[in-house]
């Protein structure tokens, strides 16, 4: 009896370990634009770009992803290290989606001023099949 408790104590320590088990992560940068990329559900995909936000200028999602990919809001933005003196100075933008559902999309990300009534200065695209 002592073992099968112990049996089932490991077990259930064991199992949240493998919570995302088979999932991976996919990262892209600016090379991969126009491509193609295939993810199984559960997978995160990183989308990285380098952009300077001091000029008004930003990448932003041109596309609706769901139910297809689930994203966060905004990207996150680093900026670049340089010495303090440097004003300006640029830095990436990285975009992170979760593949929710099998289907395809057809990613779009624009880099542009929000404010402005034209289009992007720059385009990324990525056609995206998630099984």
């Amino acid at each position: 009896m002592n073992r099968a408790i112990g049996l089932v104590v490991l077990v259930a320590l064991l199992v949240p370990l493998c919570a995302g088990c088979g999932a991976s992560a996919t990262t892209l940068g600016a090379d991969d634009n126009g491509s193609e990329v295939t993810l199984n559900v559960g997978d995160t995909l990183e989308i990285s770009l380098a952009g300077n936000p001091t000029t008004g200028y930003q990448w932003l999602l041109m596309t609706n992803t769901e139910p297809v990919l689930g994203h966060a809001d905004d990207p996150e933005y680093v900026a670049d290290e340089t010495d303090e003196d440097i004003v300006g100075s640029g830095g990436t933008f990285t975009f992170t989606f979760e593949a929710l559902e099998a289907g395809q999309v057809d990613l779009e990300l624009g880099y542009m001023r929000i404010w402005e009534s034209v289009p992007p200065i720059e385009t990324y695209t990525l056609a995206v099949s998630v099984e």
